[in-house]
C-alpha cells in the first residue's frame, strides 16, 4: 500500500481503539463476570441462586444450538473438560 509509515501507525492505533471497551464497559464485564464481596447471608443466597438459574440457561440454550446444528449433518462437536 502507498500509506507513510506514521500514517499507517496512526491508522493502527485508531482502529485499535475499537478493540478496548470504554470505561462503563469495563465496569459491566468486571460486574458480570466477577463474583461480589460478602454482603450478608440472604445477598449471596439470593446470587448463588440467580447465578445457577442462569447457568442453567445457558447450558439449556448451548445444548438446544449443538443438537440443532448437529442435525444438519454438518456439523459435529466434542465434549470437552473443564470449567
Amino acid at each position: 500500500m502507498n500509506i507513510l509509515p506514521n500514517v499507517s501507525n496512526q491508522l493502527y492505533k485508531y482502529k485499535s481503539i475499537d478493540l478496548c471497551s470504554g470505561v462503563s464497559g469495563q465496569i459491566l464485564i468486571d460486574l458480570c463476570l466477577n463474583k461480589p464481596e460478602e454482603f450478608g447471608d440472604d445477598f449471596m443466597k439470593k446470587y448463588n441462586e440467580g447465578f445457577s438459574t442462569n447457568i442453567e440457561k445457558i447450558t439449556k440454550m448451548k445444548n438446544a444450538l449443538l443438537t440443532d446444528l448437529e442435525k444438519d449433518g454438518k456439523f459435529e462437536f466434542r465434549d470437552i473438560d473443564g470449567n
